[in-house]
């Protein structure tokens, strides 16, 4: 007995036949890309320790820096009746 198909069954099969497919690859994509654990390098060296730090202040005790004043005047802040207007929808 043979099993006959309609061209709508047909296309049905193909189409799930695809998402099967698409869904695989997401599948083994998905797992490449974030759940396998990363490869172990036998050979891999340890980082090397910190560096010691040190930081000199004399840059602040120099004539060049004392000479400096204020990096920009203050800037005004207006009295909250300056701000606005009553209506802002007129012109």
């Amino acid at each position: 007995m043979a099993f006959t198909f309609s061209p709508e069954q047909q296309n049905q099969h193909f189409l799930f036949g695809v998402l099967g497919v698409l869904v695989g690859v997401g599948a083994i994509f998905a797992w490449f890309a974030f759940f396998r654990d990363p490869p172990i390098s036998l050979f891999q060296e340890p980082p090397p320790p910190p560096q010691e730090v040190r930081v000199d202040f004399e840059v602040f005790t120099h004539p060049a820096f004392l000479e400096l004043g204020e990096a920009r005047p203050p800037i005004p802040v207006p009295a909250l009746q300056e701000v606005g207007k009553q209506d802002p929808f007129l012109p």
